[in-house]
């Protein structure tokens, strides 16, 4: 690297599929996960810390499945928003096994969204697991959790979307939108503070807001396209629109 500038960074090495099939994408410090990287400096940082060994992930010998989508939320990309449901592609996506049994948690698997952001995990034994979605920068504000077993082998629709402020579930079963009807409905701005405002709804449509344990903290009608939430507690929240067309859901980070 040529005229490197006087900053904090983290490396991250990218090894061929086909000349390295069973070994990881692997950053500074020996870590799969951006959040475990070593911090490098040009000025302190000694030659050794440049070094990267890649981590190798043994294959899975069970007959289990887990897929899902990783796409993004009308919110990312501040004002060059993105169109909601727009896959995210060539993202890692990690399934780590919580191994309940030794109290402790390790890295399984490791593999790309599709250019559809389509992810999928297989041959995987039964057991308990989460995935988690790998891109710098942004942490996992909500994660799947998995148990599979011999009857339930297989989980799917395990789907995230990606926010400015990190990645969330995305629990609407297809790529963010759960009627098509409703694909033009939004909110803005998002995060929000105390004014939310929904374009695309129709007269007299109802809001619903949930909070992470499912309780529903407010249930409204509304003639016009903004509803009130500064008393809402800072923290990530569901909404459920409902009008002629249907339901339609969508993900609220409120500041």
């Amino acid at each position: 690297f040529q005229n490197v500038p006087e900053l904090d960074f983290i490396l991250y090495a990218e090894p061929g599929s086909l000349v390295y099939p069973n070994y990881t994408g692997t950053y500074s410090g020996n870590a799969i996960l951006w959040t475990a990287a070593k911090v490098l400096n040009y000025f302190t940082s000694v030659q050794s810390d440049y070094t990267i060994k890649l981590n190798m992930i043994a294959a899975e010998t069970g007959s289990g499945l887990i897929k899902g989508t990783v796409s993004y939320d009308i919110s990312f990309g501040g004002k060059s928003k993105v169109a909601a449901g727009v896959p995210v592609k060539s993202v890692p996506v990690i399934l780590v096994d919580k191994n309940v049994t030794a109290g402790s948690d390790s890295i399984v698997a490791v593999v790309k969204t599709n250019s559809m952001g389509e992810y999928v995990f297989v041959n995987v034994p039964a057991g308990n697991y989460s995935v988690r979605v790998e891109i710098p920068g942004l942490g996992m504000i909500e994660m799947h959790g998995v148990e599979l077993t011999a009857a339930k082998p297989d989980a799917e629709k395990m789907n995230y979307l990606v926010t400015n402020t990190g990645i969330i579930i995305d629990d609407t079963g297809v790529t963010g939108i759960k009627n098509r009807e409703n694909a033009g409905i939004s909110i803005s701005p998002n995060p929000a503070k105390s004014t939310l405002f929904i374009s695309g709804i129709t007269r007299n449509s109802i809001i619903a807001v949930f909070d992470l344990n499912g309780q529903m903290l407010m249930n409204k009608q509304i003639d016009g396209n903004y509803i009130d939430i500064s008393t809402l507690a800072k923290g990530i929240y569901t909404l459920k629109i409902s009008d002629k067309n249907g339901v339609t859901t969508r993900k609220l980070v409120k500041q």
